[in-house]
């Protein structure tokens, strides 16, 4: 007994053993029987097939609860892959694609504009907001990327310094409660006095037209930005962080392609 036993539990180690090396073991998925590449914990290989990453739309995408660095997807809406980097969604598109647009001059690379009543009143008869955390929602009029976002501030302190190391963010959906798309940081001395602003963006972020977005603005020191009166509701696609019927300036740049 005592030896059957002993047995018994020596193939169980081995079996423990077996099962621990296939575990760690790197994979190989293929139709010839070749071993996976030293460097590759998964080789996946074949002259006919290839392979489907998930495939979501641009809502999914976006909504997807805390994307880990390097998560890859395929968005259906865009019809290309993005991947997750340390703080937003960035688009791979074809290396070639901006160059053959401009040479040809194609239609795609026009920019289109959002214009929430930019200048459509007097400073008089209009507010200014103070406040360290100010956002503004919209509904994108057309698909395709941001290429900028420009607003109305002020600056009358003398120094000029406006935005101090200060973050400009943009969500999906009205407000600062839904999914983080976009997130900059900025330090620039931008004047003083009333002027215009514009902001670019360093990577490619996709909006569906009649969805809702929001530009969020966070500075240190007071930010002032122009905003038009609690009562006018001068703009009906969203709303600020001001009321339901208060709006701040801005632009919206879009590049359809």
């Amino acid at each position: 007994m005592k030896r059957r036993n002993l047995i018994q539990r020596y193939l169980l180690l081995f079996l423990g053993i077996i099962y621990a090396a296939h575990s760690t073991a790197q994979v190989a998925i293929n139709q010839d029987n070749s071993n996976p590449d030293p460097s590759a914990m998964l080789d996946v290989k074949s002259a006919d097939k290839g392979v489907l990453v998930p495939r979501m739309t641009s809502p999914q995408r976006t909504a997807v609860a805390s994307p880990a660095v390097g998560l890859l997807v395929f968005d259906t809406d865009t019809e290309s892959f993005w991947f997750r980097d340390s703080t937003a969604w960035v688009e791979i598109r074809g290396g070639n694609a901006f160059s053959q647009g401009l040479l040809l001059g194609e239609d795609c690379f026009i920019i289109t504009t959002l214009d929430a009543n930019f200048d459509a009143q007097s400073l008089n008869d209009d507010d200014t907001s103070v406040d360290p955390n100010q956002w503004q929602s919209f509904t994108a009029e057309n698909s395709g990327y941001l290429t900028s976002v420009e607003i109305k501030t002020f600056e009358g302190l003398g120094s000029g310094e406006l935005f101090s190391n200060g973050t400009f963010k943009v969500f999906q959906g009205q407000g600062t409660s839904g999914p983080l798309l976009y997130e900059a940081f900025i330090n620039e001395t931008w004047g003083t006095g009333w002027h215009s602003v514009s902001i670019p963006f360093d990577s490619s972020i996709y909006i569906s037209a009649g969805s809702v977005y929001t530009i969020n603005f966070i500075n240190q020191e007071d930010f002032i930005w122009y905003e038009y009166d609690d009562s006018d509701n001068v703009y009906s696609g969203g709303m600020s962080s001001g009321g339901p019927n208060s709006d701040f300036s801005f632009k919206i740049h879009l590049s359809t392609c």
